[in-house]
């Protein structure tokens, strides 16, 4: 490669320069700093291979309410990271989260922060804290809410028609055994590893919530049931 060419991070960074014209390199490096660190991953966040039951009682952070929320402009700073790693996992663990708006549009403007030169962010939403975090912590917020939204939230709901059911006893002892299992099963089925094969395509497991409630004949729930009764009806003995 020519000298004259080499990729330096340094002609790119607080230049006044547009995240549009950036480089393939640059935006590789901007990938890396904005990731969540892989050591830190599974800590703060749920892994795929937990239980569903786990993953709906893992820890993790609550929204704050939209009103009166900063300027995403305000969240950026020029200064470094300042959170010691003994501080890091429980602040990140416990400080209330942007709502999910305000993180998209954080998520947005976060490259041409970055190549403004801001090297942390805070947790302006939040009076009295201004510590500045690493800029992964926006892909972690958008993680959490992206869990709680589509995950977590339904199954939960899941959760508790189950346990409705689980306490009829008596009334209906069959529907209730059958609540029991389905509550056993929550235990043991991995919440965000692929379906098996032979269902109707390989999204995650916590897809099929609607199962368990009164939207099963909906959605990719209703391809999953005929791909069954087809393998059935193909492997059944004529």
């Amino acid at each position: 490669m020519d000298a004259n060419n080499t990729f330096k991070l340094s002609d790119w960074l607080d230049k006044g320069k547009e995240w549009a014209s950036a480089p393939p390199m640059l935006r590789k490096i901007a990938a890396v700093v904005f990731a969540v660190p892989q050591e830190l991953e599974f800590t703060l966040l749920p892994s795929p291979s937990l239980s569903i039951a786990k993953m709906l009682d893992f820890t993790l952070p609550l929204e704050h309410p939209s009103s009166n929320a900063p300027k995403p402009t305000q969240y950026f700073s020029r200064n470094a990271p300042d959170i010691s790693d003994s501080d890091l996992l429980l602040r990140v663990r416990c400080l209330p989260i942007p709502d999910k708006k305000t993180v998209h549009k954080l998520q947005a403007c976060s490259r041409q922060a970055w190549m403004d030169g801001a090297q942390s962010v805070m947790y302006s939403h939040l009076g009295g804290v201004e510590s500045h975090f690493p800029p992964w912590i926006l892909s972690y917020w958008a993680a959490v809410i992206d869990i709680k939204r589509n995950a977590r939230l339904p199954l939960g709901k899941c959760r508790e028609w189950l346990r409705g059911f689980s306490k009829l006893g008596s009334k209906n002892p069959q529907r209730s055994a059958l609540a029991q299992q389905a509550l056993l099963m929550l235990t043991m089925v991995p919440w965000g590893c692929s379906k098996p094969a032979g269902l109707s395509d390989s999204e995650p497991f916590y897809t099929l919530w609607r199962f368990l409630g009164t939207h099963w004949l909906s959605g990719s729930q209703m391809d999953d049931m005929l791909e069954l009764l087809h393998y059935k009806i193909d492997t059944s003995p004529t």
